[in-house]
């Protein structure tokens, strides 16, 4: 009887301790391994992030380029075809190009969809480049109904303006986003200033 009593004092007075030891053990480890997960993702989604906006930016620098080095006339007489075939070439970066003038009307456009002649005067973005130099816009559907979106730059020319509009391949910044899909099961979502 006393045996079983000094082994079963001796196991629970070893036992309690490693257990114990091995449960904060395992929290402490579970902790740091859900801390590490959770900062490499997030250093993978900021680098994914900061080259998205890179690519943005260059995008904006191009377009900006074109409206700097071509002058409205320059743009209207054939030069809008042979830039747009050049930024085009090898990367399929762009859907179309066109040029709004600053009542919005679309005077000059390249590309697939028959958008010459609309009028942009109550689209937002139209109304917000009459305050602001470069426009990037979220996805929207337009008049072409599907989903895209653009980027536009401001030139003035004297008391008036025009706009250097170019819409971006969505398959295309498709596959920017997935690249950052972590395994087999991952998902990667670019979502707006509101959550959408």
């Amino acid at each position: 009887k006393l045996h079983r009593r000094l082994l079963r004092a001796l196991l629970l007075t070893c036992l309690i301790p490693l257990l114990l030891v091995g449960g904060a053990g395992y929290l402490q480890f579970r902790r740091y391994a859900e801390s590490m997960v959770l900062d490499q993702q997030e250093r993978l989604v900021s680098n994914h992030r900061d080259f998205i906006e890179s690519f943005l930016q260059n995008r904006r620098a191009e377009l900006q380029a074109v409206a700097n080095r071509y002058t409205l006339e320059q743009l209207l007489h054939g030069e809008l075809e042979r830039v747009f075939r050049v930024i085009q070439q090898g990367s399929g970066i762009y859907t179309d190009i066109g040029i709004i003038d600053d009542a919005g009307r679309h005077v000059l456009y390249v590309g697939p969809y028959n958008l010459q002649g609309r009028n942009y005067r109550d689209a937002d973005w139209f109304k917000v480049l009459a305050h602001q130099d470069v426009y990037v816009s979220d996805l929207f559907m337009g008049y072409r109904a599907v989903p895209h979106f653009i980027i536009a730059v401001k030139r003035q020319t004297g008391d008036r303006y025009y706009i250097l509009r170019a819409s971006l391949s969505t398959d295309y910044f498709s596959e920017i986003v997935e690249r950052v899909r972590v395994g087999r099961t991952g998902e990667a979502f670019l979502l707006d200033r509101n959550g959408l």
